[in-house]
């Protein structure tokens, strides 16, 4: 992810977000993401800024959505982590990279108990508003693509489905919406 800052940020699948220069041959941070939340989680994601909340936005294949604070010196400021799993199951799975619109994260991921969930979140405070979940869909490894422009403020959340023979679904939410 790059910004109008003046660093670049980016993870890998050893669980580190790095902090780097744009300019320079210069690391200003590293961080491991799954510290928090064990077991380690590979960022297998690519990694959302959101301007109304002036934070960043990335997942790690352990089930975890995280906002991310930085500071303006490019190091690392206040880390969020919020599951994406049932809190029952005995796997998760997220590779999606978040999607936000309207101060709501929309996320994939997969649990063993409620299976494929999209989940929509609140930007500000991380919490779950609600999941839409497809028991019998398998795991959805997709980030969501988001349709904003119709006039009454909803909006039309797509994702695809990552086994044979595929597929797209959807969702309709609007900013109110609670499940």
């Amino acid at each position: 992810a790059v910004t109008g800052k003046n660093f670049v940020l980016f993870g890998g699948d050893n669980g580190r977000l790095i902090s780097h220069s744009l300019t320079d041959d210069t690391v200003y941070d590293t961080c491991e993401l799954s510290t928090s939340t064990s077991p380690l989680g590979k960022i297998r994601a690519g990694i959302t800024y959101d301007s109304k909340t002036d934070a960043y936005y990335t997942t790690t294949n352990n089930g975890y959505l995280y906002q991310v604070k930085m500071n303006s010196d490019g190091t690392f400021g206040a880390i969020k982590p919020t599951a994406l799993f049932s809190s029952s199951a005995p796997f998760a799975n997220c590779t999606s990279t978040p999607t936000i619109c309207n101060g709501r994260i929309y996320v994939c991921s997969y649990d063993a108990i409620t299976g494929s969930r999209l989940n929509v979140i609140d930007s500000s405070s991380m919490q779950l508003i609600y999941a839409a979940t497809l028991p019998d869909c398998p795991d959805i490894k997709s980030s969501p693509l988001v349709s904003a422009g119709e006039s009454d403020g909803k909006v039309l959340v797509y994702f695809t489905q990552n086994e044979i023979p595929g597929g797209i679904s959807y969702i309709e939410d609007t900013t109110t919406a609670k499940e």
